[in-house]
Order: C-alpha cells, then sequence, then structure tokens
C-alpha cells in the first residue's frame, strides 16, 4: 500500500498509525481476506476520502507491514462478485495468474484488467 500512502492520503500516515485486527491476532482464521477491504474502509472513514467508484470488490490479507498478500478461494471470490451483480475485483497480484487460469460460468459479467494491486 505503499504507493497509496503517497497518492491518496498524504500526511495522514505522517501523523497516524493503524493496527488493524479483525478479529484479535490471537484468534484462528481461516481466510482473513477481507482485511484490504476493512483496512481501506477506515481509511476512507479517517481521510474522508473515497477509496474507489462504487462497483469494486475489494480482497486480499493485510499483513502487519502493510504489504497484501497472496489469498485462497479466489475462483468462488470471484463467481460470488459475478453473481452479486458487479463487474470488478481487485485482488492480489500474487493471485493474478490463478485468476486468468479459472473458468468462470459467468466469463462475460466480469472484466479482467491486470493491475498491480
Amino acid at each position: 500500500m505503499k504507493h497509496l500512502k503517497a497518492e491518496v492520503w498524504g500526511a495522514f500516515f505522517d501523523q497516524n498509525k493503524i493496527n488493524l485486527s479483525i478479529p484479535p491476532p490471537s484468534t484462528k482464521r481461516k481466510e482473513p481476506s477481507a482485511s484490504t477491504a476493512a483496512t481501506l474502509a477506515f481509511l476512507s472513514l479517517a481521510t474522508r476520502k473515497p477509496v474507489q467508484p462504487p462497483g469494486v470488490c475489494v480482497t486480499g490479507k493485510v499483513l502487519k507491514t502493510g504489504r497484501i498478500s497472496e489469498i485462497g478461494q479466489l475462483k468462488e471470490k470471484t463467481i460470488a462478485v459475478a453473481e452479486g451483480g458487479m463487474a470488478k475485483i481487485a485482488f492480489p497480484h500474487a493471485n493474478l495468474k490463478e485468476f486468468f487460469g479459472i473458468d468462470y460460468p459467468h466469463p462475460k459479467k466480469l472484466h479482467k484488467n491486470k493491475q498491480k494491486f
């Protein structure tokens, strides 16, 4: 999220630190991939700046370093996005090869656009 630090939130990170744990770190989680969406939502609220235009779903695990790591169940998540009427999903760059290799039941509902995240 380094590029977001400079481009979107400017001085916010110079004056603030964020430690977001949902649920607490001691709790075993099967799939903590909502942490990117939660982090972006809290940053948007704190800075009063929108993170993205409506219609984009976000998934990814935010590490303690701020990096976004690979997630599991990408196929199921993207199918749910398409079936929910959304056309775009942002996911970790580490999942890119998997995304382009999935045979989707509704391929026209998803726009496959390669951008690093």
